[in-house]
Order: structure tokens, then C-alpha cells, then sequence
């Protein structure tokens, strides 16, 4: 395995259970606005730690703006929009449903990296598409 197939395994560990978390949370008075605000809140002192922790506070300062804006869009859409409309589907479904489709964003990243980053498409990732799809018509 390598290292970035055990990150990438870490992440799914740690995103499924933070859905848990999420449900739990938003089955109170939090509404999903506030909620992403919290947990935005939560990562900014995290990171921010973790940053000047590990020494790694020059790297903003050496960034190339280019690479500052395409991450702070990240930061925009997915940290605030994506979440705020996850947490809203999350406060208004079940989690076992509404995770599994909230988790095919790979289908469209997909389109979009072949649309704008010129990548292939092989035939294990269509087959992989085709199961993503089979699984999500499959828990509706």
C-alpha cells in the first residue's frame, strides 16, 4: 500500500466518522448554518496549531498567489457551501442514506478532471463509476 492509499484510507475512517458525530450534533436545536460555522471554527484553531506546531508557517508566507486562491475557493465551496448543504441533508435525512450520496462527489470529480485537468478516462475508472451509480439507485 502505499502512502498516499493509507492517507487516503485514514480519510474515509476519519469523514465516516465525523458523519456520525455531524447527526448527532444536528439532532438538537443547532441548525446547519451555525453548525458549519462551528466546525469551521473547529478547523481554523486546529490547523492553525498544527501549522506553526510543525514548523510550517513559512509555507504560506512562500505560496504562489495562484495556488493561495485555487485553495481558499476549495475552502469556500467545499469547507462552506458543500458543508452547510451536507449538514442541511444530514439534519433533514438518515445518515446511512444521505452519506452514500453525499459521498459521490468522486463521479464529479471525475467529469470535471477530465473536463478541465485533460485526464483519461480508463476502463477501471468507468467500471468504477458504473458501480458508484449501481450504489446509489441501490439505497434509495
Amino acid at each position: 500500500m502505499t502512502k498516499s492509499v493509507g492517507f487516503a484510507l485514514i480519510t474515509a475512517v476519519l469523514w465516516g466518522f465525523t458523519s456520525v458525530l455531524a447527526k448527532i450534533g444536528l439532532k438538537g436545536n443547532l441548525n446547519p448554518l451555525a453548525a458549519t460555522v462551528v466546525r469551521s471554527l473547529g478547523i481554523a484553531v486546529c490547523m492553525s496549531t498544527t501549522l506553526v506546531v510543525a514548523g510550517k508557517g513559512q509555507s504560506l508566507i512562500q505560496a504562489d498567489p495562484k495556488s493561495i486562491l485555487c485553495i481558499a475557493a476549495v475552502g469556500l465551496i467545499a469547507g462552506g457551501l458543500a458543508q452547510w448543504t451536507y449538514y442541511v441533508a444530514l439534519k433533514n435525512g438518515e445518515a446511512s442514506q444521505i452519506v452514500p450520496v453525499a459521498a459521490t462527489y468522486p463521479l464529479v470529480a471525475l467529469v470535471f478532471s477530465l473536463i478541465f485537468l485533460g485526464e483519461s478516462l480508463s476502463l477501471s475508472k468507468g467500471i468504477g463509476t458504473v458501480l458508484i451509480v449501481i450504489g446509489i439507485i441501490s439505497i434509495q
